[in-house]
């Protein structure tokens, strides 16, 4: 007997090529297949499960396309941390579509800069930071689209983010999306000058992913707490890899610390992060109570500017070592964020140990 093994399609190296791969948008659908009543993203006010979030993610995407928008476009985003910023990127992910996520931090001259580098047609933006916007808005005449997510619609070029949802279905859409397809833009903090913009595709996500699996250990039971901006990979790159891999993101609006100290109080939290400037808030609400952290496996970040002595004093609080990082926005968290340190120990060096799935060579300065 013989067997047709045909696809019914030419089979190519690009074919051969893409089947290896998987995309942002294709890890949701899967998982709102696998973990349709799991909690993907809890937010004030409420929560999305895997099929919930998939469903709306979806309809942004469809309602996207209906208003023009094609594979290859840019969608900017100019938000705090929110769910519907959440959807936005989902929503990308799945038609191809780029998301430069500005920092509402910026003065105007950067904020103009960072939106003129990458000339979006449709900018989603919150009522809090309207006003930047509109400072700058003869300076950006290529943005046709302006989606609100507070406000009421008043002149011709805005909508709100509610009705752009009117536009859409929940079914997948059909658009081919590529591994190698940018996917998010997010700016370094630009110390030579103007923000640049690093682009990031979703091969590099699940590469960030595989980091955060065989290096930090980290598990779909693990919960994520994402009060860093979204425009940062510290929020960025963890809500998409917690997802990836099954796990709960938390989206915290800003740096609030009885709102942090009340998720270690009843969540378990695959890695904490926090900074250089938020440790002794956090100090102070945690020892003010008796509670104890429901569990936590990291904490901490960029211990090179944290000084040992609160290294120490951090870690015994929270019973968790250190993640001892070291990686940039165009790398996420490699090259050398794979070594921790003590939990309550005053560390006497903090040398790095390279990623896994990491090539690295030292040179010279100067030699490339």
């Amino acid at each position: 007997m013989k067997t047709n093994f045909s696809l019914g399609t030419e089979i190519t190296g690009q074919s051969i090529l893409r089947a290896g791969y998987i995309t942002v948008g294709e890890a949701l659908t899967n998982n709102a297949r696998i973990f349709p009543d799991r909690v993907a993203i809890q937010y004030e006010g409420g929560q999305l499960t895997f099929r919930q979030l998939n469903a709306r993610a979806c309809r942004l995407a469809n309602a996207l396309l209906s208003r023009g928008v094609v594979r290859g476009d840019r969608v900017a985003i100019l938000s705090e941390n929110r769910v519907e910023y959440c959807e936005t990127i989902y929503a990308a992910s799945k038609i191809g579509v780029i998301v430069p996520c500005l920092n509402w931090r910026l003065s105007s001259d950067e904020l103009r800069h960072c939106i003129q580098l990458t000339t979006p047609e449709t900018i989603l933006i919150s009522g809090q930071y309207r006003d930047k916007l509109e400072a700058i808005r003869r300076d950006i005449p290529f943005i046709k689209t302006v989606v609100l997510l507070d406000e009421k619609a008043e002149a011709k070029d805005e909508m709100t983010y509610d009705s752009l949802f009117d536009h859409g279905s929940d079914s997948e859409p059909s658009i081919e999306v590529l591994p190698e397809d940018a996917f998010t833009i997010i700016y370094t903090s630009g110390t030579t000058g103007y923000p640049k913009a690093a682009i990031i595709s979703h091969r590099a996500i699940f590469g960030r992913a595989w980091t955060w699996v065989a290096d930090l250990k980290l598990t779909d039971q693990d919960t994520f707490l994402g009060w860093a901006p979204m425009f940062h990979i510290a929020s960025m790159d963890h809500m998409l890899v917690t997802n990836i891999i099954g796990g709960k993101f938390i989206c915290v609006p800003a740096f609030e610390p009885e709102k942090i100290a009340h998720y270690i109080w009843t969540e378990r939290l695959g890695w904490l992060v926090l900074m250089p400037g938020t440790y002794e808030p956090m100090f102070d609400v945690l020892t003010r109570s008796n509670k104890k952290p429901v569990g936590v496996r990291l904490v901490g970040a960029m211990a090179d500017l944290t000084p040992p002595m609160t290294i120490a004093e951090i870690t015994k609080l929270v019973n968790a070592p250190f993640l001892n990082s070291f990686g940039s926005t165009e790398t996420g968290l490699p090259p050398g964020s794979n070594s921790t340190l003590a939990v309550g120990k005053v560390p006497t060096r903090l040398s790095k140990r390279v990623n896994s799935a990491v090539k690295i060579r030292l040179v010279d300065i100067g030699r490339p």
